[in-house]
């Protein structure tokens, strides 16, 4: 099904990674070991999804890791990002179809598509897929909506995949529309506070020694933002140097973490309708399938609390015991 020159040449490149001949025979290991050091948040989301579910989970998170990933290991030159993300689109295909390459990822996804109750839908996969596409050529959103648009298509599509997993469908049984309403805004929320969060990080390896792109070109605020509140690019590559640029770093981080905020509380809502619609119980799994919400609303209280300034070290990753135990909270409570 690869019908592309690139695409068979990069196969042939993804197979041998992941071992070429036979399957592997623990692609399920290996997705827990790519997410436990790709995305140790997503590692304990899963953990809390239960022993029933958390293969599935880690299968469509290493997923998640290895695509994500495609854009700041290509940095300066998309046309490899380009081949990769095509090698992913084909091989979705194939994993739809039951006749994956023997790459661990690509055998685990397939593993979980053939036996999930009712099946998971291609379409979200795709959207992710389409979205990182389009992003290796872009560096920087536009607009708020733009923003809002790329994390809706990506982390909430990963999101309605985690209800699936749970049981929940659109539109099937009491709750479910509204439970998939709160995934769609946790999904916007925990896209928008992942590109915030990259400002109190260090640029990523590629772009340190790719030489043609600093840290500053791949820009996460929006530009309409900057623009209306006169912030300069350099102050994000090196941090405020003065009152008036922390001012206006802060006035833009205020205006993009409010979005994020509406999504979370609109998240909220959402849940509280499905609690209604449903005897005041939400089903099983339903409320660890949205856990990001739980940092969305640390960070958003962190970030409040330091005044907004992205650059604060309480906004640097921190011991994940404290982290831990909010989730452990939330999973009683089922609130983020």
């Amino acid at each position: 099904m690869r019908g592309t020159l690139v695409a068979r040449v990069l196969s042939r490149r993804m197979s041998a990674q992941g071992g070429r001949g036979p399957a592997p025979t623990d692609p399920f290991g290996h997705c827990s070991d790519v997410v436990k050091r790709g995305d140790y948040d997503g590692y304990l989301y899963s953990l809390l999804q239960g022993a029933q579910l958390r293969p599935a989970s880690l299968a469509i998170r290493a997923f998640n890791v290895e695509t994500a990933a495609i854009k700041d290991s290509v940095r300066g030159n998309v046309i490899p990002g380009k081949m990769r993300m095509q090698w992913w689109k084909d091989t979705m295909a194939d994993i739809f179809v039951g006749e994956p390459p023997p790459y661990p990822v690509a055998v685990a996804l397939a593993e979980v598509v053939a036996n999930q109750k009712g099946g998971l839908t291609r379409r979200w996969f795709d959207r992710v897929l389409d979205a990182r596409m389009a992003d290796l050529d872009r560096t920087q959103p536009e607009t708020l909506e733009e923003m809002e648009t790329y994390a809706e298509n990506t982390a909430s599509s990963l999101l309605y995949l985690s209800l699936e997993l749970a049981g929940v469908r659109a539109g099937a049984g009491p709750g479910a529309a509204a439970l998939g309403h709160a995934a769609g805004h946790v999904g916007k929320a925990a896209g928008i506070c992942t590109l915030l969060r990259s400002l109190a990080l260090p640029p990523p390896p590629a772009a340190l020694s790719s030489g043609s792109i600093g840290f500053a070109e791949s820009c996460v605020l929006p530009s309409d933002v900057m623009r209306r509140f006169l912030l300069r690019h350099a102050v994000l590559e090196r941090g405020p140097q003065d009152d008036k640029e922390a001012h206006a770093l802060a006035e833009c981080v205020f205006a993009v973490a409010s979005v994020a905020k509406g999504h979370i509380e609109a998240a909220e809502e959402g849940l509280a309708a499905a609690r209604d619609e449903r005897g005041g119980k939400l089903p099983a799994g339903a409320f660890a399938a949205l856990l990001p919400g739980v940092r969305v609303a640390w960070y958003l209280e962190t970030l409040q609390a330091c005044g907004f300034n992205a650059f604060d070290e309480s906004l640097r990753p921190q011991s994940p015991f404290k982290f831990q135990l909010r989730l452990g909270r939330a999973m009683i409570t089922e609130k983020f």
